[in-house]
């Protein structure tokens, strides 16, 4: 039975093959001999079989080892807006790319004087209203208000100073006027290195917004979440900067090495059948906005107690 899952490139044009069965440890090149490219290749995998086999004595398939850290929130603020809307005799229209700008930015309320930074946004996408995602930090007129209200226009202070208006009050027709302002869910993943595929991958952060059947704005949802790993091969051809630079600069007549990549996308699923589970790390479970994420082999303990832990099983 073999004893490594990494990337097998006995392929063309690599020719690349690894036989553990062989024993062989250590290429050894001698003067007067050519240099193969299977072997320069092959090289790269007898030190990656090491590395694999190690990090599943210590790690399990898709464990964190650097940071990488899951969080739950279930009462992140949103608010829907209208797709277009009259203010002050003035016809605005809200668009995927004025949402973008929005981020980062501050809105005001123009009725209670609400103030909110802008966490994210999300464009219009099937039955689901432009959303906006908030963190509430003035509480307006007499600190009795603590967030926006149905049919209320807000103005940013982004470039331009542009204005939106909340879902639904008088006129509020549109998709967005169904539960204009709540809360939902998110999941985030702080960036980090996960074990995967036999290589210790980093893994960039990121956030994915939850839901209950198909119900984005619930604060109870049910999810599968974790990460799609993708492996790839990838040439100067696609992505130039592999050329070679001898010089200082790029030699677009001159192509380079292909490279291996493995990259990883956050998602979500509605339950593990159907999940792919040979490219699908399951990062956490949730059920009804409680997360369950698993602790058999917690990253917070060091090292040597985990080994510790593993032999004496």
């Amino acid at each position: 039975m073999a004893t490594t899952n990494i990337k097998n490139y006995n392929v063309t044009p690599y020719y690349d093959d690894f036989d553990e069965t062989k024993g062989f440890h250590r290429i050894l090149f001698k003067p007067g001999v050519s240099v193969q490219a299977r072997e320069l290749t092959q090289m790269q995998t007898l030190l990656q079989a090491q590395i694999d086999r190690f990090g599943k004595y210590a790690f399990k398939e898709g464990d964190s080892v650097i940071n990488g850290e899951v969080s739950l929130d279930v009462e992140r603020d949103y608010i829907k807006v209208e797709p277009s809307f009259t203010h002050s005799s003035t016809t605005h229209t809200t668009t995927a790319a004025l949402l973008t700008s929005l981020v980062g930015s501050t809105l005001t309320g123009q009725t209670n004087a609400v103030t909110a930074t802008v966490v994210g946004v999300e464009a219009t996408e099937g039955s689901n209203a432009h959303t906006i995602y908030l963190k509430y930090t003035g509480s307006g007129t007499g600190n009795t208000f603590k967030s926006f209200v149905a049919g209320e226009v807000l103005q940013s202070n982004a470039s331009g100073t542009p204005f939106v208006k909340v879902g639904g009050g008088s006129g509020g027709a549109s998709i967005a006027a169904t539960n204009p302002v709540g809360q939902n869910a998110v999941f985030n993943l702080k960036e980090g290195v996960y074990f995967l595929k036999g290589n210790f991958v980093f893994v960039p952060g990121g956030s994915i917004t939850l839901d209950n059947a198909g119900d984005k704005y619930s604060n109870t949802p049910n999810n599968i979440v974790g990460l799609q790993v993708t492996e790839s091969t990838v040439s100067s051809a696609e992505d130039t900067s592999l050329v070679d630079n001898a010089l200082g600069a790029p030699n677009f007549s001159a192509p380079g090495a292909d490279r291996y990549a493995i990259t990883t996308t956050l998602v979500k699923s509605a339950s593990v059948t159907s999940i792919a589970v040979s490219n699908f790390v399951i990062l956490a479970e949730i059920n009804n906005g409680i997360m369950k994420v698993d602790k058999t082999d917690n990253p917070d303990v060091p090292l040597d107690r985990r080994l510790a832990k593993r032999t004496f099983r």
